[in-house]
């Protein structure tokens, strides 16, 4: 997946290459307990001999090593399908064997796993905790760690069944700091609650404009991940709904830092018409640019600043566009309707070219 790499762990001592094996180790479980199941259905006995314990106790022997070794969150998933596939083959070792083996080296094995998955998720929530963006914000995208971080997620919610007996309370409580549907469904809240924190405060790092636009994106990608899969389930429709009200906030947050400037000589020129005629009279002796002239040099610099600003969602982009141009032409429309109609008459309409330039915007 390559998330420890993001998050910027030191994981040279778990590369690929070494780690494959390992991950097929629940196939070959598998297949070993589909031998012993023939041949106790063939032989018509209950156990088996001792020497049947040998490929197990080698499983067993690489599971216990792999539960030691440092906490890597890449690796969690290597855990939990071990973990999984131990508890499915319990049944079938119950039968080979003596019921003393399978609680003592099976039962050790399997509460090794359980301590290792939680002391990587652990390890994980720490690692996005103390998580700082280094030269992402330019355009203000999507985050690195918000992309990978969705699809841990969705993996995580994918192994629900197996998680939870993992996740038992009063062992996990330092992963479980938030209500949810299950145990599950608590720790996943709790990761995308971190995810929130890290975007909000790295989001201080850049200018006023772009922090909303920074803030919409990062937002609006984890809800349409979280709708788009199982992880909907597990947040709840509160959480939805509170997450499409901040993105509208940010929206009407990034009109108001950007695009207000822009407007302002428009919206200050429709006065009432006595201090039009005193303006009019102080302008002989202190000449000033005209409001419509101020209004498109300002809109021409905003521009320019934020051509290479990104909207990541095209849904979202075509909406905050729509937005952007809905605002200044309105603006400009109610300046024009202001003018008196020898003057309005003869003003070039320039509502066509201002939706052109604006079109442009936020494709990156």
């Amino acid at each position: 997946m390559g998330i420890e790499s993001v998050l910027r762990l030191d994981c040279k001592n778990f590369q690929k290459k070494q780690w494959m094996p390992i991950y097929r180790w629940h196939q070959v479980l598998l297949f070993t307990i589909r031998v012993l199941d023939a041949i106790l259905t063939e032989s018509k006995q209950n156990h088996i001999s001792e020497a049947a314990k040998e490929p197990i106790r080698l499983l067993l022997g690489l599971a216990s090593k792999v539960a030691k070794v440092k906490k890597s969150p890449e690796k969690l998933f290597c855990i939990l399908n071990m973990h999984r596939s131990l508890f499915d083959a319990t049944p079938i070792l119950t039968r080979a064997f003596d019921a003393e083996f399978v609680k003592i080296e099976v039962g050790g094995v399997v509460a090794a796993l359980k301590d290792s998955a939680r002391g990587m998720l652990l390890e994980l929530k720490i690692l996005v905790q103390t998580y700082r963006p280094q030269h992402e914000l330019a355009q203000g995208s999507v985050l690195t760690i918000t992309e990978f971080l969705m699809k841990y997620i969705k993996l995580l919610v994918n192994h629900t069944g197996n998680l939870d007996p993992i996740l038992c309370q009063g062992q996990a409580d330092d992963l479980l700091n938030i209500e949810g549907v299950n145990l599950t469904g608590r720790l996943v809240s709790g990761i995308i609650a971190d995810l929130e924190s890290v975007v909000q405060e790295s989001s201080s790092y850049v200018s006023e404009g772009l922090k909303f636009l920074f803030l919409m994106n990062n937002t609006d990608f984890v809800l349409r991940q979280v709708e788009e899969s199982d992880v909907r389930l597990m947040v709840g429709a509160q959480w939805i709904k509170k997450s499409h009200n901040n993105i509208k906030q940010y929206m009407r947050c990034y009109l108001c830092s950007s695009w207000k400037q822009v407007v302002h000589p428009l919206e200050t020129a429709t006065t009432s018409s006595e201090k039009r005629l005193k303006n009019s009279f102080l302008k002989i002796f202190y000449p000033t640019p005209s409001p419509l002239r101020s209004f498109e040099s300002a809109l021409n610099k905003v521009c320019k600043s934020q051509m290479h600003w990104k909207v990541c969602s095209p849904v979202l982009r075509v909406e905050l566009r729509r937005s952007v141009i809905e605002y200044v032409v309105q603006a400009y429309r109610a300046y024009r309707d202001n003018l008196e109609e020898s003057v309005s008459g003869d003003l070039e309409d320039l509502e066509p070219n201002l939706k052109s330039k604006l079109t442009d915007l936020f494709e990156g």
